[in-house]
Protein backbone atom coordinates (compact mmCIF):
# COMPACT_ATOMS: atom_id res chain seq x y z
CA UNK A 1 0.00 0.00 0.00
CA UNK A 2 3.50 2.56 0.87
CA UNK A 3 3.33 2.72 -3.53
CA UNK A 4 -0.36 3.56 -3.83
CA UNK A 5 -0.61 7.60 -2.52
CA UNK A 6 3.03 8.35 -4.36
CA UNK A 7 1.46 6.82 -7.87
CA UNK A 8 -1.55 7.61 -7.88
CA UNK A 9 -2.99 11.59 -8.91
CA UNK A 10 -6.72 10.49 -10.05
CA UNK A 11 -8.99 7.95 -9.17
CA UNK A 12 -12.25 7.80 -11.43
CA UNK A 13 -15.29 5.73 -11.94
CA UNK A 14 -17.67 5.72 -15.12
CA UNK A 15 -20.49 3.99 -16.30
CA UNK A 16 -22.01 4.57 -19.26
CA UNK A 17 -25.92 6.20 -19.83
CA UNK A 18 -27.75 6.32 -22.93
CA UNK A 19 -28.54 9.56 -23.99
CA UNK A 20 -32.47 10.23 -24.85
CA UNK A 21 -33.06 11.46 -28.22
CA UNK A 22 -33.54 15.09 -28.53
CA UNK A 23 -36.31 14.72 -31.14
CA UNK A 24 -38.55 12.63 -29.15
CA UNK A 25 -37.85 12.78 -25.67
CA UNK A 26 -41.36 13.16 -23.99
CA UNK A 27 -41.27 16.27 -20.27
CA UNK A 28 -43.55 14.92 -17.84
CA UNK A 29 -43.97 15.35 -14.46
CA UNK A 30 -42.51 12.98 -12.10
CA UNK A 31 -44.30 10.61 -10.04
CA UNK A 32 -44.35 10.24 -6.29
CA UNK A 33 -41.52 7.57 -5.99
CA UNK A 34 -39.27 9.09 -8.59
CA UNK A 35 -39.97 12.81 -6.84
CA UNK A 36 -38.63 11.03 -3.70
CA UNK A 37 -35.46 9.97 -5.19
CA UNK A 38 -34.82 13.51 -6.97
CA UNK A 39 -35.43 15.05 -3.86
CA UNK A 40 -33.17 12.94 -2.01
CA UNK A 41 -30.30 12.77 -4.24
CA UNK A 42 -30.42 17.08 -4.69
CA UNK A 43 -30.30 17.05 -0.83
CA UNK A 44 -27.44 15.23 -0.67
CA UNK A 45 -25.51 17.20 -3.87
CA UNK A 46 -22.68 19.45 -2.71
CA UNK A 47 -23.36 22.68 -3.15
CA UNK A 48 -20.85 23.33 -5.94
CA UNK A 49 -22.96 21.29 -8.31
CA UNK A 50 -26.53 22.79 -7.18
CA UNK A 51 -25.58 25.79 -9.01
CA UNK A 52 -25.86 23.36 -12.13
CA UNK A 53 -28.72 22.42 -11.47
CA UNK A 54 -31.86 23.77 -14.15
CA UNK A 55 -34.57 26.54 -12.58
CA UNK A 56 -37.50 24.42 -13.50
CA UNK A 57 -36.94 20.79 -11.56
CA UNK A 58 -40.64 20.41 -11.82
CA UNK A 59 -40.35 18.09 -14.97
CA UNK A 60 -38.46 15.28 -16.04
CA UNK A 61 -37.78 13.72 -19.77
CA UNK A 62 -38.49 10.16 -20.26
CA UNK A 63 -38.24 8.40 -23.64
CA UNK A 64 -40.83 8.17 -26.23
CA UNK A 65 -42.98 5.38 -26.43
CA UNK A 66 -42.73 5.09 -30.55
CA UNK A 67 -39.47 6.60 -30.79
CA UNK A 68 -38.81 8.65 -34.02
CA UNK A 69 -36.83 8.47 -37.49
CA UNK A 70 -33.70 10.33 -35.52
CA UNK A 71 -33.00 7.41 -33.55
CA UNK A 72 -34.49 4.68 -35.31
CA UNK A 73 -37.60 4.25 -33.50
CA UNK A 74 -35.24 3.70 -29.96
CA UNK A 75 -35.65 6.78 -28.38
CA UNK A 76 -32.33 6.66 -27.31
CA UNK A 77 -29.44 7.97 -29.46
CA UNK A 78 -25.58 8.25 -28.20
CA UNK A 79 -24.44 7.43 -24.40
CA UNK A 80 -22.46 9.80 -21.98
CA UNK A 81 -20.37 8.96 -18.85
CA UNK A 82 -21.28 9.66 -15.48
CA UNK A 83 -18.68 9.95 -13.52
CA UNK A 84 -17.06 10.35 -9.93
CA UNK A 85 -13.81 11.60 -9.61
CA UNK A 86 -11.20 11.69 -6.47
CA UNK A 87 -8.48 13.80 -6.37
CA UNK A 88 -5.34 11.92 -4.39
CA UNK A 89 -4.64 14.15 -1.12
CA UNK A 90 -2.66 14.72 2.04
CA UNK A 91 -5.46 13.41 3.67
CA UNK A 92 -6.09 10.33 1.70
CA UNK A 93 -2.73 9.78 1.43
CA UNK A 94 -2.72 9.48 5.38
CA UNK A 95 -5.52 7.65 5.25
CA UNK A 96 -4.02 4.98 2.79
CA UNK A 97 -0.94 4.53 4.46
CA UNK A 98 -2.63 4.55 7.97
CA UNK A 99 -5.77 2.00 8.95
CA UNK A 100 -7.73 2.28 5.30
CA UNK A 101 -11.57 2.05 5.47
CA UNK A 102 -14.13 2.35 3.01
CA UNK A 103 -15.62 4.80 5.95
CA UNK A 104 -12.61 7.20 5.69
CA UNK A 105 -12.26 7.33 2.27
CA UNK A 106 -15.75 8.18 2.11
CA UNK A 107 -15.68 10.88 4.70
CA UNK A 108 -12.60 12.42 2.88
CA UNK A 109 -14.59 12.11 -0.62
CA UNK A 110 -17.40 14.04 1.13
CA UNK A 111 -14.29 16.59 2.07
CA UNK A 112 -13.61 17.04 -1.47
CA UNK A 113 -16.80 17.91 -2.88
CA UNK A 114 -16.96 14.57 -4.69
CA UNK A 115 -20.01 13.36 -6.08
CA UNK A 116 -21.25 10.10 -6.80
CA UNK A 117 -21.83 8.47 -10.18
CA UNK A 118 -25.15 8.44 -9.13
CA UNK A 119 -25.50 12.44 -8.09
CA UNK A 120 -23.72 12.62 -11.71
CA UNK A 121 -26.58 11.38 -13.32
CA UNK A 122 -29.01 13.04 -11.50
CA UNK A 123 -27.95 16.42 -12.54
CA UNK A 124 -28.42 14.55 -16.26
CA UNK A 125 -31.35 13.36 -15.66
CA UNK A 126 -32.59 17.29 -14.47
CA UNK A 127 -30.71 18.57 -17.98
CA UNK A 128 -32.96 16.28 -19.83
CA UNK A 129 -29.59 14.28 -20.96
CA UNK A 130 -31.17 10.60 -19.92
CA UNK A 131 -33.61 9.43 -18.33
CA UNK A 132 -34.26 8.35 -14.27
CA UNK A 133 -35.22 4.79 -15.60
CA UNK A 134 -31.41 4.47 -17.48
CA UNK A 135 -29.92 6.26 -14.39
CA UNK A 136 -31.33 3.51 -12.13
CA UNK A 137 -30.92 0.75 -14.42
CA UNK A 138 -26.83 1.71 -14.81
CA UNK A 139 -25.79 3.24 -11.63
CA UNK A 140 -27.78 3.08 -8.56
CA UNK A 141 -26.59 4.39 -5.55
CA UNK A 142 -25.44 2.14 -2.33
CA UNK A 143 -26.72 2.50 0.62
CA UNK A 144 -28.94 1.24 2.97
CA UNK A 145 -32.08 2.69 1.38
CA UNK A 146 -31.38 1.63 -2.06
CA UNK A 147 -33.88 3.71 -4.90
CA UNK A 148 -36.42 1.53 -6.35
CA UNK A 149 -37.06 1.29 -10.10
CA UNK A 150 -40.53 2.68 -11.19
Amino acid sequence: KYLIAPTVNLMIAQRLLRKLCKKCKVKTKPNVAEKKILDQAIKNIPATYKKDLPSDMEFIHKPSEKGCQECNGKAYKGRIAVLEVLEMTDELEQIILGQISEAKIRTEASRQGMISMFQDGIIKVLKGITSLEELLETAQEESDEQPQPV
